[in-house]
């Protein structure tokens, strides 16, 4: 069998995307906070629907940019399981990763939007996959993406270095709540396996501990083996970290967006399609800028993926 590009490890979801007719906001401190009457009947109506979490959108994002790329999660055995594999095949996905989970429902998310296009996501986690084999049954890949994994899944990483070892393989991170929460020093054993750390900033806060600049956060990371690090800053930009240089990528398109959800993932399939192609970072940051700003003028997280002749301009 012909070597994948990357297989995506992580979350899968059917996201359905909800606008409010009642809704006030509110600033406390520095988040702005969604504020609904308890007691009251709320009238919403239904934006959409769409295949969501970070394992679905990275890859239906790099197939589009026409890498060969497979993905490793899992569905329920219900009507959304079947939407989801069904979506991920349509988009030359490989899925002999994605196992079904037996009478259970799959995971799904409901994201409320407010009139500016932020969103606050209503999150279910329903399906695990376990990765004690791994990484048995694995097919030869150039690239792994480990998107947010929840605490059953978390043997993945102890064979990741493992694993990395045994070849010229290049891995990229994208670490979720459960591994902020379990803090920086719980995988100081993980770091020096990873070629590309991406986060945002409120992330990059959360996982350390620590305030400041970007940059200087993000050398905690590189001091403890991580060749790069790569964080967004919302509609300011994105910077890059690594031994030999850091520096700042402003955003292009000045516009508000039309929805934010899978802005992250987005910005990734740019960053990993360009590394993939040994870009340098400065194109990186550039080609993940793109892939962003396309993504947030739609609704859902893969509608506004763009292809290699857009993504080159």
């Amino acid at each position: 069998m012909k070597p994948f590009d990357l297989l995506a490890f992580g979350s899968l979801t059917l996201d359905t995307f909800v606008a409010l007719d009642e809704m006030e906001l509110e600033n406390h401190g520095k988040k702005e906070w969604m504020a609904l009457p308890v007691g009251d009947k709320i009238s919403m109506h239904t934006k959409s629907k769409h295949v969501g979490g970070s394992a679905a959108n990275t890859t239906t994002g790099l197939a589009k940019l026409g890498f060969r790329v497979g993905v490793y999660g899992s569905v329920g055995d219900d009507e959304s399981g079947r939407v989801i594999r069904h979506l991920l095949e349509h988009r030359k996905v490989f899925t002999a990763g994605l196992s079904e989970q037996k009478n259970t429902p799959s995971s799904s998310s409901i994201i409320i939007m407010t009139p500016d296009g932020q969103r606050t996501v209503l999150h279910e986690r329903t399906t695990y996959t376990h990765f004690e084999n791994f990484p048995h049954g694995i097919p030869e890949t150039r690239a792994l993406y480990i998107g947010h994994l929840d605490k059953k899944e978390s043997p993945l990483f102890e064979h990741l270095s493992s694993w990395r070892e045994k070849g010229d393989h290049l891995v990229i991170w994208n670490p979720g709540k459960t591994q902020f929460a379990e803090g920086f020093k719980n995988f100081l054993h993980v770091y020096p396996a990873i070629d590309c750390l991406i986060l945002n900033r409120e992330e990059l806060e959360l996982f350390t501990e620590k305030k400041g600049k970007a940059e200087e956060i993000a050398q905690q990371f590189i001091d403890k083996g991580v060749s790069r690090v790569v964080i967004t800053n919302s509609q300011k930009g994105a910077h890059f970290i690594s031994k030999e240089k850091t520096f700042f990528q402003p955003t292009l398109d000045k516009r508000e967006p039309v929805c934010t959800l899978g802005a992250g993932d987005a910005f990734a399939v740019g960053v990993v399609a360009a590394l993939l192609q040994d870009k340098v970072p400065e194109d990186q940051l550039l080609w993940g800028t793109k892939s962003a700003e396309s993504v947030i003028r739609e609704f859902g997280a893969q509608v506004g993926q763009i292809g290699r002749k857009e993504i080159e301009k």
